[in-house]
C-alpha cells in the first residue's frame, strides 16, 4: 500500500496496522501528520517492507510484538530524533537511513540476532567549510 497526501494520524495508522495481508507500506508526501510514528503490539503482523518519506516524521518506535515479519525499513528524513525498538523486529535484515541524523541506534543493531545491514546515506547537498559540495557517504 502506498499512501500520499492522506494526512493520517496515529489512530489511522493503528487501523492500518490491523490489516491482515498488508505486506508493504509506503508513507510518502504528507501521508502522515505527526512527528512520532509508534508501532504498537500486535500491529502489522504481515508487514515485510516499510518505507517512510514524510518530512514531519522524526521519531519511529517499535514495541515487542509488532511487525514480526518486517525485513526492510527505508526511512528518508529531514530530522531524525529517535529510532527505537529495532531489537523488537526479529526478521529485520536491512535498515536504510537517508538523511543526516544521530545513529545512536547502532548498539541495538549490534545486539540484534539477525545482524541487520545498515545503509546510511547523507544528503548530497551538504556543504563543506570551503563552500564546495561534500560527497555523499554511504
Amino acid at each position: 500500500m502506498t499512501l500520499s497526501q492522506t494526512y493520517l494520524t496515529k489512530d489511522d495508522i493503528s487501523i492500518i496496522g490491523k490489516l491482515q495481508g498488508l505486506c508493504w507500506l509506503r508513507l510518502q508526501n504528507k501521508s502522515y501528520t505527526e512527528c512520532e510514528l509508534a508501532f504498537k503490539a500486535d500491529e502489522f503482523q504481515s508487514l515485510n517492507f516499510f518505507l517512510v518519506e514524510v518530512s514531519e516524521v522524526s521519531n519511529i518506535s517499535f514495541v515487542n510484538g509488532t511487525a514480526p515479519k518486517l525485513e526492510r525499513i527505508v526511512w528518508s528524513f529531514a530530522t531524525m530524533e529517535a529510532l527505537s525498538g529495532i531489537n523488537h523486529l526479529p526478521s529485520l535484515k536491512t535498515l536504510e537511513l537517508n538523511g543526516d541524523g544521530n545513529l545512536d541506534l547502532i548498539e541495538e543493531l549490534v545486539d540484534h540476532p539477525k545482524n541487520p545491514r545498515l545503509k546510511h546515506k547523507k544528503p548530497q547537498h551538504q556543504r563543506q567549510e570551503d563552500g564546495t559540495a561534500a560527497p555523499a557517504s554511504f
